[in-house]
């Protein structure tokens, strides 16, 4: 193994998304979730716009099972728009 081979060097498997989250096109658009504000505190996001995402629920799914027969669960959070009064140009 290349772990025992090369005690000094470190290992890192790249995400899927990882090289196109470095671009510069990704960075710039105002839709990716990653560029909008998010407030920690309170649990919200808000877009270029200026339209305001607060968290509607919690939800949780079972993903596959796993070898100790117990379900492993996807935790995800779902926001809604308020105050979507855009007026159109």
């Amino acid at each position: 193994m290349l772990e025992e081979k090369y005690l000094d060097k470190k290992y890192f498997i790249l995400y899927t998304m990882y090289k196109k989250e470095q671009g510069r096109k990704y960075k710039n658009d105002p839709s990716k979730l990653s560029n909008w504000y998010y407030n920690e505190k309170d649990d919200y996001y808000i877009d270029h716009l200026g339209v305001r995402f607060n968290l509607k629920y919690y939800s949780q799914r079972p993903v596959r099972y796993n070898p100790n027969w117990q379900y492993l669960k996807e935790k995800k959070k779902f926001f809604k728009a308020t105050n979507a009064n855009l007026s159109t140009v």
